[in-house]
Formats: structure tokens, sequence, C-alpha cells
């Protein structure tokens, strides 16, 4: 199954790690364009160039009125923002109830994105991405279009403060540099977003995060099984309990594995009924590898 699966294509990719981890340049280039620009505007405007103040209030009136006019945009309904997924089994008692409350959890997310909100856009609030329980391609989507907003408004009035710096000859302090530093990361990354695919790789990172955190529930969810089975040592009523639990686990992602590798036409059904007989035998320590194959072919579907 796991070679099946490669040649499907439903097999787990680094290019969601290495988009996760571009995400914390993006955060990090934002926040050292605002700090840079807070500490070299006394500079900047130290040079008395009518010009250049002119293009400080410039970039600062381009950057707030966009936002401005995308907060009093006429936003569509909440549904077109998220559709939650259907909760089946959400009260039933023992460990779906787990699968039920993590399932609250899991939205499909607008691929277009949603309202800007304070923190997308707040210098240092843009940390609070680092703590929120779920960040979501909404959240990538925005941070991405803050950068290049910044790019072209605040970033722009840098570019030409250090171009007047060197064309005047004036003095190369630590803020200038930080300015160069910001502006190189920051436009490396703009140009990333227009040219590259790694905006949609981010996007997609962030609800493959949230779904190979549901899958570590399901295990977590057969690991407290097993521990609870140790009960039957000394009764054996709940050790037949538990044993009837683990079979209806196993046959459920039995069921699972049979609709992700056969079709519903007359050759798979049959061809189901023989693979379902040997899968629920399956040991006990195979289950978590069996998850894993679950795991990458919904990922697959993410892109």
């Amino acid at each position: 199954m796991q070679k099946t699966s490669v040649s499907m294509k439903a097999v787990s990719s680094y290019k969601y790690s290495l988009a996760n981890s571009m995400f914390l340049f993006v955060i990090l280039g934002i926040e050292m364009d605002m700090c840079g620009l807070l500490c070299s505007i006394r500079v900047y405007w130290g040079y008395d160039e009518f010009v250049l103040r002119v293009f400080l209030v410039y970039g600062l009136y381009a950057f707030f009125a966009p936002l401005l006019m995308a907060n009093f945009e006429d936003q569509s309904s909440a549904e077109d923002a998220s559709v939650d997924v259907e909760q089946n089994g959400s009260d039933s008692e023992g460990p779906s109830n787990l699968v039920g409350k993590m399932l609250s959890q899991m939205k499909a997310l607008n691929p277009f994105g949603s309202d800007f909100l304070i923190y997308h856009w707040f210098p240092g609030l843009r940390l609070f991405l680092f703590t929120k329980r779920n960040t979501t391609m909404s959240d990538v989507v925005a941070v991405l279009k803050i950068n290049t907003l910044s790019s072209f408004s605040l970033g722009l009035f840098q570019l030409i403060g250090i171009g007047y710096t060197f064309w005047h000859g004036y003095e190369l302090n630590i803020f200038v540099k930080l300015n160069i530093a910001s502006q190189c990361l920051n436009w490396f990354i703009t140009i990333l977003y227009f040219l590259t695919p790694i905006a949609a790789w981010m996007g997609n990172a962030a609800q493959v995060k949230q779904c190979e955190q549901f899958f570590q529930g399901v295990r977590n969810d057969w690991a407290m099984m097993l521990t609870k089975e140790v009960l039957g040592v000394h009764d054996p009523g709940k050790r037949q309990m538990m044993k009837e639990k683990k079979r209806l686990f196993k046959e459920g992602l039995a069921h699972l594995i049979i609709d992700k590798f056969l079709s519903s036409d007359q050759d798979g059904l049959a061809t189901s009924q023989r693979l379902l007989s040997l899968l629920l035998a399956m040991r006990d320590t195979d289950v978590n590898d069996y998850i894993d194959i679950c795991q990458n072919h919904v990922i697959a579907c993410i892109g």
C-alpha cells in the first residue's frame, strides 16, 4: 500500500516544511521593515530634503489608506470564508468523542482569504500568529499582502532614503544598514510571492499542518485505547469492552483504507471484501502505519 501510495503521489512532501519556515521569514521581514522605518525616520528627516519628506508622508498614506478601504469594504457572508466540516458522531461516547471535538476545529478554508485583522498588519501584534491555535491559509494570504503593500509604500520611502544617503555621502549608520537588510529581505519575499508557487505552498502548508494535527489526535486516541486495555488485566468485563472498541476502530480504519485504494465499481467491491478480511487482522502496532497512509492521501488532495 505504501508503494502504491507513492505511485498515486500520496506521500508527504518537504515543501510544506520549507513553506512553514518561509512564513517565519515573512513575519521577520515585515517586523524588520517597520522597526527599520521607525529607527530611520529621524535620520532621513534630518537630511532636510523636501522630496524625501514628501515620500515619507506619501508612504504612510499609501500604507494605511488601503487598510482602511479593506476594513470598510463590504464583506461576503460568513459561510464564504469557511465551511464547517460535517461532524458525525461528535456527541457519541467513547473514543469517537475526541475525534468529534477535533472535527469541530477542522474547516474548509476560502483560498481567496478573508478580512484583514489587526494582528495581520499592526507591528508586534503579528507575533500573535506564532501563538495562535491554528494559523490558517487566510492568515498567510493576509500577511503576504501586507508585506507587498509595505514594500510598495513604506519600503519605497526607505529605498529613496538609502539612495539619498549614498548620493550625498551621508553617514551609513546602523539604522541605514538595518533599512538595507530589511529591504533586501522584503523585496526578495515580494518577488517570490509573485514569481514562484511559494505563496501557494505557504497557504497550503497551514492547512496541511492542521490535517497532521488532526491525525496525530487519532493516533493519540488509539494509544489511549491501548493504555486503557491494561485495566482488563484484573477485570474480564473491561477487557472484553476494550477489545470490542479496538475491533470497531480497526474496522473503521480498514474501510477508510479500502476507500482510498479501491473504486466503487463491481471489481472494486469484490476486491474490497477480500482486502477487508486481511486488514481486520492488522496488529496493534500496524495501526499507526495505516493511519499514516490515510493522512498522506488526505494531504495529497490539498495540493
